[in-house]
């Protein structure tokens, strides 16, 4: 399966960070947390918090989750960083994988960069010693890539040194003047390029015509969507861990508890609520009510899948006091996500994360009501 490469680097270094932590990983875990400039920390670092920085030499893996998420810190092997807001300026001596709603990398790395958010920017003083995957809303690279480039994202601008060939897969694709492409520039879009006039791209400029879904030529555009999902579907489980812990936990507490029945639960209200909504929309006065009740069910549909994520994180994890529910949670959209993408047994296991969320949050939502009370997010 080819979606699977691109997301095993990033389980082994979870693995070895988070399921092993008698190897030598430190853990450290809070609202607020920081490393400073003169720690040096011997092996792997786990870092999780709302704000999390790290300006100190981890002589290992860094693994940091959080909401802001500031690192200038010295890695000797891998990084792998989320969060909402992620600065990076500080080293890898291997790869570095981030993603959030706002990535911003100004340091350098000496191997493979994975990069994906709302907004991805690689500045002029960020350099990647191999090759470069962005993918985001927004892609900026202004920084020096020493070898491939893959990009996908609504607006891509390159105005960097990318020293081999550049693979684009944008809405709006410019390259600017301070530009060098060393290799050939392929871009696959309904719009043509913008390319200042000081613009050195020494290779071939390839236009191909606007990727579509199912095509086997693009299945590279299909693992950049498959990884963007990835991000954004951790991005929101984040969100909802620091924003309504106590209402996200009430319902991953009722999935571990009753799993099966939460199961059925699920399957009831996936088949019932079309239902409702087509009754309610083929009435004139039902229309507005029909649109929110529609626009309920999806939300509820996308986040019951964060919950089933978040409900394998705590299983795998069910002998641990100490791990971080930031840590729990990656590992087990992770591994959803892998098992998701496997062929026929993928549908299985989609369906069945699907119905277990949605059952558990209509139950908590139902049990709130018939108790007079709500559920409340702090």
């Amino acid at each position: 399966m080819r979606a699977t490469k691109w997301i095993l680097p990033c389980l082994v270094v979870v693995m070895a960070l988070a399921l092993q932590p008698g190897w030598g990983t430190q853990i450290r875990c809070g609202r607020s947390v920081a490393i400073s400039s003169s720690t040096t920390i011997p092996d792997d670092l786990a870092i999780s918090g709302t704000n999390v920085t790290v300006d100190g030499t981890i002589k290992g893996d860094l693994l940091a989750v959080g909401s802001n998420v500031n690192t200038a810190a010295k890695v000797g092997q891998s990084a792998l960083v989320a969060g909402s807001i992620v600065n990076i300026s500080g080293t890898a001596a291997q790869n570095l994988r981030a993603a959030g709603s706002v990535v911003t990398i100004s340091g350098k790395t000496a191997q493979n960069a994975t990069l994906a958010g709302s907004s991805v920017t690689l500045t002029p003083m960020a350099t990647v010693g191999r090759d470069l995957s962005a993918a985001g809303s927004v892609v900026s690279i202004s920084g020096k890539v020493a070898r491939d480039a893959n990009l996908a994202g609504a607006l891509v601008t390159i105005n960097g040194q990318i020293g081999g060939n550049v693979a684009a897969y944008p809405g709006n694709l410019q390259v600017g003047p301070e530009a060098v492409i060393k290799g050939n520039l392929v871009y696959a879009s309904a719009n043509n390029a913008s390319i200042a006039p000081g613009a050195k791209i020494l290779g071939r400029v390839i236009h191909n015509p606007a990727p579509r879904m199912g095509h086997r030529g693009h299945g590279r555009f299909r693992r950049f969507l498959w990884v963007v999902g990835l991000i954004g579907a951790f991005i929101v489980g984040v969100l909802m861990l620091a924003l309504c812990p106590q209402m996200t936990q009430t319902v991953v507490d009722l999935a571990k508890t009753s799993p099966w029945w939460s199961i059925l639960i699920g399957l009831i209200v996936f088949i019932v609520t079309p239902a409702v909504i087509f009754a309610l929309g083929i009435t004139v006065v039902g229309i507005p009510l029909c649109l929110i009740v529609l626009a309920i069910y999806l939300i509820l549909l996308y986040l019951s899948v964060i919950v089933a994520a978040m409900w394998l994180g705590r299983l795998i994890f069910s002998g641990s006091t100490t791990t971080s529910e930031y840590v729990k949670f990656l590992v087990g959209i992770v591994i959803l996500w892998i098992a998701v993408a496997i062929p026929w047994l993928g549908y299985l296991v989609k369906f069945l994360a699907l119905f277990l969320g949605l059952g558990a949050f209509s139950s908590v939502l139902y049990n709130a009501r018939r108790s007079g009370t709500r559920p409340t997010v702090e």
